[in-house]
């Protein structure tokens, strides 16, 4: 009876994992073709390219197209050796880790961009160029990238300076990560992400009462010192739709990461709540795309990237250039 009841739990398992890995590939698709279209319509269209907000969604439209490309396949390997109880697991759950934080540190970005744009627009249009807002991208990809990886870096630090008793790599690194590295996540991650949401909401608070403000103003009487430009006011309202989007996918993961104690509560595959949060997490990344296209231009230039890149990839008819 034992055996039996063990066989039924292990066909429960087995078929959890394969619709799981078969969510995660469908979003890898998404992910990587919508964020890729994205990145198409920003370099094809000049007129995009030079507008430092569009710049910042390219920003982080090419670090959720990494997210697809490099760390789901990396969950996916990861989520499989856990199955098998490999120490090696964790090393393939850092890229998630830190393209999130790259992610996070883009919309900070973006909310900053916007605070600027609104409260200062005369002189949001002098200071913010193209190359100013490139540049300000690469700093923030820079530092979300090694505050994502400083638990880890910390770790293999550790692992390098610090005497273990155990003799292969990955089970000293394990170590070394509950001792030092799942500290500075909890403490750094966790608190930085709680802070950064913080200052995003309260800083589009803000945002929404002046441009409330404005619009009073502007019905009133025609002609102010500052005027706010319309397309800011739409950028804001995209940019606010896509952190709102990433706080409602983030919020169950950042639940868990703060009531675990410790780093061995990981998710396994008979855990349906918890790969749900997994796949929440990295669903933001496909939705982003789609909260772009809301906008009437953008999603103009979609369908005008869609039809170069399908005549790129169309295959001739038969009977034609048949020289041979």
């Amino acid at each position: 009876m034992e055996a039996l009841i063990k066989n039924e739990e292990s066909y429960k398992s087995d078929e959890i994992f394969i619709t799981f890995i078969t969510c995660l590939l469908l979003l890898m698709f998404l992910i990587t073709f919508g964020n890729l279209l994205v990145l198409f319509t920003v370099y094809r269209n000049s007129s995009l390219a030079k507008k430092p907000i569009y710049i910042f969604t390219a920003s982080l439209a090419l670090v959720d197209f990494t997210t697809g490309l490099i760390g789901i396949p990396s969950l996916v390997i990861g989520k499989m050796k856990l199955l098998e109880q490999n120490s090696c697991s964790a090393f393939y759950f850092v890229p998630v880790v830190v393209l999130v934080t790259m992610s996070l540190s883009n919309l900070l970005l973006m909310t900053a961009d916007r605070l600027f744009a609104i409260r200062f627009p005369l002189r949001y249009m002098v200071w913010m160029t193209a190359g100013r807002a490139v540049k300000l991208c690469c700093i923030v990809n820079v530092v979300g990238f090694v505050v994502g990886s400083a638990s880890n870096m910390v770790s293999f630090c550790a692992v390098v300076l610090l005497d273990s008793n155990y003799t292969s790599m990955c089970d000293r690194y394990l170590e070394m990560y509950r001792i030092h590295g799942f500290l500075i996540f909890a403490y750094l991650n966790v608190n930085m992400t709680i802070l950064s949401v913080v200052v995003m909401l309260f800083c589009y608070s803000y945002i929404f009462v002046r441009a409330r403000r404005h619009m009073k103003e502007r019905a009133s009487r025609t002609g102010t010192d500052k005027q706010i430009n319309t397309f800011d006011l739409k950028a804001t309202k995209t940019t606010v739709t896509i952190v709102i989007t990433f706080i409602i996918c983030l919020l169950p993961k950042g639940i868990q990461e703060y009531i675990n104690e410790s780093p061995d509560q990981a998710c396994f595959m008979n855990n349906w709540p918890c790969l749900i949060v997994d796949l929440l997490i990295l669903s933001n990344s496909m939705l982003n795309p789609f909260i772009y296209s809301r906008n009437k231009t953008v999603r103009k230039l979609y369908k005008q990237s869609l039809t170069v890149i399908i005549s790129k990839f169309k295959i001739n008819k038969p009977g034609i250039n048949q020289a041979q």
